[in-house]
């Protein structure tokens, strides 16, 4: 995984924990190798700039739906649990639910 790559990451994550699981619309990148690292690796023709800017239209739509929700609302998880804001924010790394 390259630094720009797990910059990627990281917006795709966004994206998928916040906007996807509260029913935003998101543009979480649709990663189709199934290989080592393969959230980790930039599309050809992509450019640093494009994958910052992508980071930060998901940092500030990931923001928007923290600051819209109440704490008690729910969504559902990429994995298909019933989740939480707080659950989302603080306790998903508890869960033992792994990405991979």
């Amino acid at each position: 995984m390259s630094l720009i790559g797990l910059v990627e990451h990281l917006g795709s994550a966004e994206h998928g924990w916040l906007c996807d699981t509260f029913g935003r619309d998101s543009e979480a990148v649709a990663f189709t190798d199934n290989g080592p690292d393969a959230d980790g690796r930039i599309v050809p023709g992509k450019s640093a700039a494009d994958v910052v800017a992508y980071y930060c239209r998901a940092r500030t739509e990931a923001d928007e739906v923290i600051y819209e929700l109440d704490l008690d609302d729910v969504g559902t998880a990429w994995h298909g649990a019933t989740v939480t804001l707080p659950w989302v924010l603080t306790g998903w790394w508890r869960s033992g639910v792994s990405c991979r």
